[in-house]
């Protein structure tokens, strides 16, 4: 539902926590790459097999936001997230005294779909709250904090696994989404308009934030408490419903580069830990943890520059657009034979190039002067994370052209 004025509990305590719960996400996953070595070593199991734990959480953390996007839309953004976070709580504890491998697999593969759901979650979160003019400020702002997990991630895996072994990793993130947790039943308010209107339905229940308990918005102050709100029936077709898009041709082949890159990208990371302590044994478990900080910066600088290149670049186009058809002020976006595509996406070919040739210099760097390698690290993180950027850009456009679509007669 379109916002016809701005909640009053929008941009200030709507996005602080949803933006700090999106960042688990990176942080579960790249904090545990400094300590493979040592999983391996103390469950008594091949670095294969501990890579294959790896395998089963990223396969689980595509599908889940899937999943939780569509519980989110139909029973709100507070039950998703406390359902999510519920279940992440409950795999880091677990993860904390994992004594085998089978209990290590399965439970990464619990704790994939409590950290990857609060992407969608978050997103749906901003959506609800933010004027669309406002949007990508609190988008990038959104991915600027993940991509920050991204790079200290590893860091902090490696200090904790250094000093207290590879299961206070999972002591650490418990804390970290426990408080995260208690951070959204304190302040963060039911933001799904269905539920919440634009900010001035009083909620009640699970919908409301404890602290609106001590204090209510003023607008909430003598408006009447309306009937529970008629939501949707909750069904696996429901749920399931987002990931048939993937039958769509033009979203399949924009996803299956994504995909392939992300693959490389995990597959380079996953195993560096390896290949570090193979090349360079005389390396102590923080500085192996160190050594991914490259990886991490490259992810921020290249969602950084990407949005701002991106910008210039569909700025060009709609400016020759413009030119030659002879339109002042127009919104391009709106007009069918504006090609959004290729202005989104001029500049994917370019970071494809980068991140193949970076790619190629990693395998190099191993065989000569292995201190560079982590400069290849980064090299190839950046157009990686531009690359995201790239694709995720031009489907929130899409979506966006979907909609005007079935606006229109006929």
């Amino acid at each position: 539902m379109p916002a016809s004025s701005s909640p009053p509990h929008t941009p200030n305590n709507g996005t602080l926590t949803p933006t700090v719960a999106h960042s688990e996400s990176a942080l579960s996953s790249n904090i545990y790459f400094p300590a493979i070595d040592t999983k391996f070593k103390d469950l008594g199991v091949s670095a294969t097999d501990v890579g294959f734990t790896i395998t089963v959480y990223i396969i689980v953390q595509g599908i889940a936001p899937s999943l939780y996007g569509s519980i989110s839309d139909l029973r709100g953004r507070r039950i998703a997230f406390v359902i999510a976070l519920a279940v992440y709580l409950a795999a880091d504890l677990s993860l904390a005294f994992t004594s085998d491998l089978a209990m290590l697999v399965v439970l990464r593969g619990l704790q994939a779909p409590g950290s990857a759901a609060t992407i969608s979650i978050s997103t749906g979160v901003i959506a609800n709250i933010a004027e669309p003019d406002e949007r990508a400020g609190f988008m990038g702002t959104n991915a600027g904090i993940r991509m920050i997990g991204q790079a200290i991630g590893p860091v902090i895996g490696g200090l904790l696994n250094s000093a207290w072994g590879f299961r206070s990793i999972f002591w650490f993130l418990f804390v970290f989404s426990a408080l995260v947790l208690l951070g959204l039943l304190l302040f963060l308010p039911e933001t799904q308009r269905r539920i919440a209107g634009n900010g001035n339905v009083p909620l009640r229940g699970l919908y409301k934030p404890w602290s609106y308990f001590i204090k209510p918005p003023r607008e909430w102050h003598n408006a009447p408490v309306p009937p529970a709100p008629k939501l949707e029936k909750l069904s696996w077709m429901t749920i399931i419903e987002l990931l048939t898009y993937i039958l769509r041709m033009d979203i399949l082949v924009l996803l299956s580069w994504g995909a392939l890159v992300y693959t490389i990208w995990s597959m380079v990371t996953s195993s560096t830990t390896t290949v570090l302590l193979k090349t360079s044994p005389d390396l102590t478990q923080w500085l192996v943890g160190l050594c991914f900080l490259p990886n991490g910066i490259g992810c921020v600088f290249g969602s950084v520059c990407t949005v701002r290149l991106m910008d210039r670049a569909f700025k060009r186009a709609e400016t020759r657009y413009k030119e030659e058809h002879g339109l002042d002020n127009v919104n391009v976006k709106s007009q069918y034979d504006f090609p959004i595509e290729r202005a989104r996406l001029s500049l994917m070919p370019y970071f494809s190039v980068i991140f193949i040739v970076s790619i190629g210099a990693v395998r190099a760097q191993l065989r000569v002067q292995r201190p560079s390698e982590t400069l290849c690290w980064e090299s190839r993180s950046l157009p990686g994370s531009a690359i995201y950027h790239c694709i995720y850009c031009n489907g929130h456009l899409q979506n966006q052209l979907d909609d005007i679509g079935r606006l229109l007669p006929g």
